[in-house]
């Protein structure tokens, strides 16, 4: 009973709900990203333009004409508006009814512009000038690309040991074998450490960096769906199985190989 009251004094709170329609404002931006983001055909060099849309929209709403705009109307009752009303019980169009001008700047300075100023700094070191440089270089690999790439040759190739005169000719001729698809699978099919080794080293790493967290948290969120309370008593390596079936669903799988693989075992049942 005492946590409810203090949540519902919190909520209560001037402060609070200041803060509550500044982020919402603020999310409802941010959100585009993150859905982009989610995507599991996303990429950073694909997403690079809208992060940095993003971040100009953020930066040019960091301003004291946009501030004004975070206000909300009182509507008229439907019952009254074939009346005419002389007088209010309220203010009839502050969001946050302030006292004085010194309240109203006070609520911008000390709340609107330090939460926009908090997530516009952390975009720009999460996503920075370094990032988009791979990312756009790993975009380029995957075409085939060698002067495109060469921000992330030059990256790797000393911890590598890739030999850039060796990778173009193979960059040229693999160029040459794709023919314009860029499936996984025709990649996995024709690329080979043997044939085309530095290619081969580079396309490891590219295919490896992550573009965010998504991929990591949906195998959580997995496990949870998996390991429910009345599965508790679960053994590992069933639990192991079972996670990987859902994670890697997206896999096709040919039902006639697993039941080959069935029937090569033995399996004998005991009646008695």
């Amino acid at each position: 009973m005492a946590q409810a009251i203090g949540v519902l004094a919190t909520i209560k709170n001037v402060k609070f709900v200041v803060h509550l329609f500044i982020l919402r404002e603020v999310l409802k931006i941010v959100n585009i990203l993150s859905v982009q983001l989610q995507a599991k055909s996303a990429t950073l060099g694909k997403s690079a333009s809208l992060v940095k849309g993003i971040i100009s929209t953020l930066e040019n709403n960091r301003s004291s004409d946009h501030f004004k705009e975070l206000k909300r109307s009182r509507k008229e009752p439907r019952y009254l508006q074939d009346f005419d009303v002389t007088t209010v019980t309220g203010s009839d169009d502050d969001l946050i009814r302030t006292k004085d001008v010194k309240s109203y700047w006070k609520i911008r300075v000390n709340a609107f512009f330090p939460i926009l100023d908090v997530i516009i700094i952390n975009m720009k070191k999460r996503f920075s000038a370094e990032s988009f440089q791979i990312a756009t270089s790993i975009e380029n690999l995957m075409k085939m690309d060698f002067e495109g790439s060469s921000f992330l040759i030059d990256h790797y190739k000393d911890v590598l040991k890739v030999n850039t005169e060796d990778l173009k000719c193979e960059m040229t001729v693999f160029k040459n074998i794709l023919n314009g698809n860029t499936e996984y699978e025709y990649f996995k099919e024709h690329l080979t450490q043997q044939v085309f080794p530095n290619l081969f080293k580079l396309v490891q790493v590219a295919i490896t960096l992550p573009v965010s967290s998504s991929t990591c948290e949906r195998s959580f969120s997995a496990m949870r769906r998996i390991n429910t309370y009345l599965r508790s008593t679960m053994s590992q390596n069933r639990f192991n199985e079972l996670g990987i079936l859902n994670i890697e669903k997206d896999i096709v799988v040919d039902v006639e190989d697993i039941l080959n693989e069935f029937s090569k075992t033995e399996r004998r049942i005991k009646l008695m």
